[in-house]
């Protein structure tokens, strides 16, 4: 069995979380954090997490998932298409769940609990917890546009 550092996926991890939050707090514009911080979560993720398979064609769907994403993500930049935000959600918080399904069912095979074990785990911790929060904020997002291309009938 190949030993798998998550040291590595834990600094990712940290970066992109602070890193959002930071360009959150100084005013980025919402258009620029979804050029720069989920193309760069979707790789750090693909090359963090989907590596651990170990097939190639695993992988290679992996990056085709993700081109697929940023591509989206940078014609919704410009033309602010709903349909497409809402496939470009959807597509991302798919590859989020599988990441976090890879990296857990490579953290509970069998073997003994070190430290990069532990290491590992907190990885799918936050892995969740990012998941949950791209969720949250995706389904606040298509609400607020929803309200906009359809207001409510009175």
């Amino acid at each position: 069995m190949q030993q798998v550092n998550y040291g590595y996926l834990l600094g990712g991890l940290l970066t992109l979380i602070l890193g959002s939050a930071i360009a959150h707090e100084e005013g980025f514009l919402r258009e620029a954090r979804n050029l720069l911080i989920e193309p760069a979560f979707c790789l750090m993720l693909l090359l963090g997490v989907w590596s651990l398979k170990g097939e190639k064609k695993w992988y290679i769907a992996g990056g085709i998932i993700v081109g697929t994403a940023i591509i989206f993500s940078t014609i919704n930049m410009f033309w602010d298409v709903y349909a497409l935000r809402l496939l470009n959600m959807g597509i991302v918080l798919a590859f989020c769940l599988a990441s976090t399904g890879i990296a857990s069912r490579n953290l509970l095979q069998v073997g003994q609990v070190d430290v990069n074990k532990i290491i590992g785990a907190i990885c799918v911790y936050l892995l969740l917890g990012v998941t949950w929060a791209f969720f949250i904020s995706s389904s606040t997002s298509l609400c607020q546009a929803h309200s906009r291309v359809c207001p409510p009938q009175i």
